[in-house]
């Protein structure tokens, strides 16, 4: 699976990659894969009323075989371009701040994130996207990997992977801690 996923990455970025000023032609609608659209509408975890603190803090079922579901909409919309939410897999489990249903909390840099769905779905996305002249833009998350709590991320698992101890900010109204602290 990880060479999968590496040698799918260099594949698409070789033979895709567009440079600044293509892009800069392009109208981008970002999509928080989780969010937007799931497979099929019989399982929408999100649309219960009254929205709840529990359904904003975890998955709601939005996939990429959704949002490619969803391509004339998009098309109609007037975006030629689509940023989706990180790809690799995420902190599940739930922690004070909820799960990673957004895919900004790397869990495991070597697997793809499933709640968003399986390895042939995304490829099948970026291909029907490709046929519509829509292209597609992964988010990366190179600064973090959330709230950690036991520095289990693969591959980063041991302490000298970080610059300091895990620390946490105290008091949000000073700015110095805010910017200082180490919340990782």
């Amino acid at each position: 699976m990880i060479i999968k996923i590496v040698f799918l990455s260099f594949l698409i970025s070789f033979i895709f990659c567009k440079n600044a000023s293509e892009w800069r032609s392009r109208s981008i609608y970002q999509i928080l894969t989780d969010r937007f659209c799931p497979s099929n509408f019989s399982n929408v975890r999100c649309m219960e009323e009254p929205i709840s603190e529990y359904s904003l803090r975890n998955y709601c079922g939005g996939t990429y075989r959704g949002i490619l579901n969803q391509l004339d909409y998009i098309i109609q919309m007037g975006f030629n371009a689509i940023w989706i939410s990180p790809i690799p897999s995420n902190i599940d489990i739930e922690t004070i701040y909820g799960v990673g249903w957004h895919g900004y909390w790397l869990n495991n840099l070597y697997l793809l994130n499933e709640n968003f769905g399986k390895e042939k779905d995304l490829i099948d996305l970026i291909v029907e996207a490709h046929k519509h002249d829509i292209w597609i833009m992964l988010d990366v998350v190179a600064n973090h990997v959330g709230p950690n709590l036991t520095r289990n991320s693969f591959p980063f698992v041991k302490s000298e992977y970080f610059h300091q101890p895990l620390c946490f900010i105290k008091d949000y109204q000073n700015q110095t801690e805010v910017t200082k602290t180490r919340n990782y």
